[in-house]
């Protein structure tokens, strides 16, 4: 049976990730300890991660890895000792906002899916065709569409056949978000 609804939840810890589980979670994201958005938060390590692949293939469940920064031509070389221990473990997909990443990822660990983050803001037909044609599994549309606008310009017959995720916020949240994010890093000292 193929499932239309896919219930993920956000896994920032081990405790989370089990509760997510528990909870019945279809899969959780998570970060690493490099190149997600939230790299000055308390991510997974490397051997967290690993065991963390295995808990949630126990229960049945997926697991996907955010690799959601922009990444520098210099970086790129690191991407492939960084992501192929996952993969080699059973990863599920990786989210991605940088289309570089997304082309290396296709490219080199061709057995992985990729899902399309919230960041890379796709707002409307053309730029979900354009990830599809690029072998995207899923898109993620801008938090900033109300699932109306979804409706209209995405679900429509140019991506029809686009698997697509909705981040919904109410906009309020996603300002209250954005403010404690900024927030942080300025207390962090990486924004001044």
């Amino acid at each position: 049976m193929n499932k239309l609804t896919e219930i993920l939840a956000p896994a920032g810890s081990k405790e989370s990730l089990a509760a997510a589980v528990n909870a019945g979670a279809d899969a959780v994201y998570v970060g690493g300890n490099s190149f997600g958005a939230r790299a000055y938060a308390e991510n997974f390590t490397e051997e967290e991660l690993l065991s963390a692949i295995d808990y949630v293939h126990l229960h049945g469940r997926k697991i996907y890895l955010t690799i959601n920064t922009l990444l520098k031509e210099g970086e790129m070389p690191l991407l492939y000792d960084y992501l192929a221990p996952f993969y080699e473990r059973g990863l599920d997909a990786v989210i991605v906002q940088d289309v570089g990443v997304m082309d290396f990822v296709r490219d080199v660990f061709t057995e992985l899916p990729i899902h399309v983050s919230t960041q890379a803001t796709v707002t409307g037909a053309w730029g979900a065709e354009f990830f599809k044609e690029r072998g995207v599994s899923r898109i993620i549309p801008a938090r900033e569409l109300s699932l109306e606008e979804i409706r209209k310009k995405i679900e429509g017959e140019r991506a029809s056949r686009s698997y697509l995720a909705q981040f919904h916020r109410e906009a309020e949240e996603y300002e209250q978000y954005t403010r404690r994010v900024f927030f942080e890093r300025v207390v962090a000292g990486q924004l001044s």
